[in-house]
């Protein structure tokens, strides 16, 4: 049975790339779930054969060339992409499927810092983009700006596959403090060698695998926005990505910062700010006092499980495809 919007087929065009970096274990992870939680068609894209950046660019040139010729040929009705935002890896991604004309097109992505909306904008252009969601609040209001009478614009922040991950009881945790991918130093600095902590930081994990067995073995899990952390590339856009996300599925207790648009996705505040006057002394406590925030901890992981999962992004997604496609029809 195909996914019907009205009377629309909806085709998912999937990532044939093989390469492990987590920004793509992370896309095929998205469209896998999705795929499993409705009945979109699978549209396998071009293979991008190494080197990826000759491969990327070979279609972007194929559908450069075509779309004059094949645009008004029909083979979907709405087509779905989830995935980065950057011209070249967009259609070589997707050829043909873009290249072809379609009902709607519809694409999801994150990455969409502040310094990186114009290029969105114009990708959303080229692509003949009608329904762009992007995962940052702030972004989708900058973009809706940009490109009025282009397409709609829609936030639709990550999601996660709660059943990948594990929790371990707190008192089995050996990790007392993880801090993953990108940090900030100036936290980092002050928490490093105290003493009677186990304290793992910027660490690298060579397989999701390993990831997920840390973040099982950990009880407080570090994280800060990006705007925290790498303003130069993230400018003022404040997001909860997918650290956040994952974090709470493993039922680590989640210190930092909490992003600009926390309130509006969770109703309530899931993180614990740093105490930046002591914060050897707030992580001792936390971890002498766990019976204070196991609530917290719990009502994180009850959140996740019912809003956040990759079949509440999936059928989002099929929201905006049938309202879009109704007010057509008025």
């Amino acid at each position: 049975m195909r996914e019907k919007s009205g009377n629309s087929e909806i085709a998912l065009v999937t990532a044939r790339l093989r390469d492990n970096r987590p920004d793509f274990i992370d896309i095929h992870s998205l469209e896998e779930g999705c795929l499993q939680s409705t009945s979109w068609q699978r549209k396998p894209g071009a293979v991008l054969f190494h080197p990826v950046k000759i491969s990327s660019r070979l279609y972007t040139l194929f559908h450069t060339l075509l779309r004059p010729f094949v645009s008004r040929i029909r083979i979907n009705d709405v087509v779905v992409s989830i995935g980065l935002p950057y011209r070249h890896y967009f259609f070589g991604k997707t050829f043909p499927y873009f290249t072809f004309g379609s009902k709607l097109r519809v694409l999801w992505t994150w990455d969409a810092w502040e310094p990186k909306l114009e290029k969105i904008a114009a990708l959303a252009r080229e692509a003949r983009i009608d329904i762009l969601l992007v995962s940052s609040l702030q972004s989708s209001e900058l973009l809706r700006a940009k490109l009025q009478q282009v397409c709609e614009v829609h936030w639709l922040p990550e999601a996660v596959d709660v059943s990948e991950y594990r929790a371990k009881a707190w008192n089995d945790r050996e990790i007392d403090v993880l801090s993953f991918g990108r940090s900030l130093p100036r936290y980092k600095d002050a928490i490093r060698g105290a003493k009677g902590l186990n304290c793992v930081l910027d660490k690298k994990f060579p397989t999701k695998e390993e990831f997920i067995s840390a973040l099982a073995d950990s009880k407080i899990s570090i994280c800060f926005p990006k705007a925290v952390t790498d303003p130069d590339i993230a400018g003022r856009i404040s997001t909860v990505t997918l650290r956040y996300l994952q974090s709470m599925a493993a039922k680590c207790l989640i210190l930092g910062e909490a992003p600009a648009e926390t309130q509006e996705m969770f109703g309530y505040d899931p993180i614990v700010p740093v105490d930046w006057r002591d914060p050897v002394g707030q992580l001792l406590h936390i971890t002498s006092h766990p019976e204070e925030f196991a609530s917290l901890i719990e009502k994180n992981f009850a959140e996740v499980t019912r809003n956040h999962k990759v079949s509440n992004f999936a059928a989002r997604i099929d929201e905006h495809i049938q309202r879009k496609i109704q007010s057509s029809l008025v």
